[in-house]
């Protein structure tokens, strides 16, 4: 999909270099690595199920990955009274 050639990522079809950028960063599994990684960097471990979901639907919608962060940092685990 790169060189020009059609290809297929995610189940989506392809055939130009803006085409893989955006089949990339409109999946789902981009929005959920971005919450689990942060989830790892500030809590040290992966997010429970429910906290993935709301997490990734919130960046989905929002295209805010600092307000994913901001609610992390803001949290009571963070902060160290859980």
């Amino acid at each position: 999909m790169i060189g020009g050639s059609n290809a297929v990522l995610f189940l989506q079809a392809g055939a130009s270099k803006d085409d893989y950028l955006n089949i990339f960063f409109n999946s789902d599994d981009y929005f959920e690595g971005a919450v689990i990684r942060v989830y790892k960097d500030y809590l040290l471990r992966a997010p429970e199920s429910t906290e993935m979901s709301a997490a990734t639907l919130k960046y989905k919608n929002s295209l805010d990955f600092e307000s994913i962060q901001k609610d992390v940092l803001a949290s009571d685990e963070f902060v160290g009274f859980k």
